[in-house]
């Protein structure tokens, strides 16, 4: 029997109207939500459906999937069965390495505890939990990226912002995430907001620690709610205790602290890119500035074109590439050092 391609040549439409009406026909609900209700599901999906049109085609199925599952939120809407900020775009769960687990709400008073594995969606209500050795990514609709340390423990309390109980995350603001809420980690100690930036939230049992890569942060004491909330900038480290104002100090933005988070770095799509784009990728992942010796490495770092993809860490992707392109590389403390290779 031919699968039927109906709902998703739909879904390729160039009609939103004709988008809607195929999620709509997937979305089994029990029961009808009032008119206001599902007017307004409408808009935040034709918004997702506007905003997927014209990027690349996995992140165009991303938003979609998300439109979807705004839609079959209306059965909770409807029962008043939903999470408390409801599940209009749900949490994607993109890699794991090792055990994770999840206690997600079942729409009822209880909660379902199941083993995290590529692909879950995780909605309001879900307490994520990572166990030691493993590491796990996940990524908003927003494009957001969040990646957490072995023995992390976090609660996703909406859309737009989780609570951080214990362990560490290291977070990656997405391009699509531009004029939307900032993704907010809140801790014993206090609030994280970033400012378009790359950042690790640490929590402790006596501290909240946020090292800032790029971009910045602020941070919002519960100790000094009338203040204006401390903010970190690149290369700074921002301690708080909840007992005192937050303390600011220098960090690198290399090193084993960072080291876990490269283990959980994307797939580098190299097909048709140069070298050059992957040496930018590898310092961005490992908060490194690359460094070209002479022109005429920049040149051959521009000119030499890679095929394929590929999926290692940063460090030995860069080993990889560099091999046979006629270049070197080193990295020295906070640089990536490009030159061209003797003969």
């Amino acid at each position: 029997m031919k699968p039927d391609h109906s709902t998703h040549d739909k879904a390729r439409s160039k009609d939103p109207e004709a988008l809607l009406e195929s999620l709509f026909s997937e979305a089994r609900v029990r029961e009808k939500p009032p008119a206001e209700v599902e007017d307004a599901i409408r808009a935040e999906v034709r918004q997702a459906w506007q905003q997927a049109v014209g990027r690349q085609r996995r992140k165009r199925l991303f938003a979609i999937g998300a439109a979807a599952s705004v839609l079959l939120a209306i059965g909770f809407l409807a029962s008043g069965q939903r999470p408390a900020d409801g599940p209009a775009f749900p949490v994607q769960v993109e890699r794991v390495i090792g055990s994770a687990f999840a206690d997600t709400p079942d729409g009822s008073a209880g909660a379902r505890s199941q083993t995290i594995a590529a692909g879950l969606e995780l909605v309001p209500g879900s307490v994520v939990r990572t166990t030691a050795g493993a590491l796990l990514a996940l990524r908003w609709a927003s494009d957001t990226r969040m990646r957490l340390d072995e023995s992390t423990e976090l609660i996703v309390t909406s859309t737009h912002s989780v609570r951080l109980r214990t362990g560490a995350v290291y977070v990656e603001s997405g391009a699509a995430a531009a004029g939307a809420e900032p993704l907010i980690i809140e801790t014993a100690h206090g609030r994280v907001e970033p400012v378009g930036t790359r950042y690790m939230t640490r929590v402790t049992a006596n501290a909240t620690i946020v090292s800032v890569r790029a971009g910045a942060v602020r941070f919002g004491s519960p100790v000094d709610a009338g203040t204006e909330p401390a903010l970190a900038r690149s290369s700074q480290r921002l301690t708080a205790t909840g007992a005192a104002a937050p303390r600011i100090e220098p960090v690198a933005t290399w090193g084993p602290d960072w080291s876990w988070a490269e283990r959980l770095s994307p797939v580098f799509d190299a097909d048709g890119r140069s070298l050059a784009a992957l040496f930018d990728w590898v310092a961005a992942e490992t908060g490194r500035t690359v460094r070209y010796a002479s022109p005429q490495a920049r040149r051959a770092a521009a000119d030499n074109l890679l095929h394929g993809s590929i999926d290692l860490e940063p460090l030995r992707a860069l080993q990889v590439a560099a091999a046979s392109s006629g270049l070197q590389t080193h990295i020295d403390e906070g640089e990536l050092r490009v030159d061209v290779s003797p003969r």
